[in-house]
């Protein structure tokens, strides 16, 4: 039975670590995975504020109405 309770805690991903005084701080990969996210948002957000092209709303339209006949 504690060999289980040990294996159980090994299998927990941990997302915070105690700090030196006591406050829980994020871990490193969660860092890293908050910085990725902001830097990413960061380069994409004018692409996704960017208007749709003509040409591919026309397409996207023809094949919404081809999808619909069949």
């Amino acid at each position: 039975m504690l060999m289980n309770k040990r294996k159980s805690r090994r299998g927990r991903a941990r997302k915070t670590r105690a700090g030196s005084a006591g406050a829980r701080v994020p871990d490193k990969s969660a860092q890293m995975a908050e910085y990725i996210g902001r830097e990413l948002r960061s380069m994409f957000d004018g692409l996704v504020a960017e208007p749709v092209p003509e040409r591919f709303r026309q397409l996207l339209a023809e094949l919404e109405e081809k999808q619909t006949k069949d």
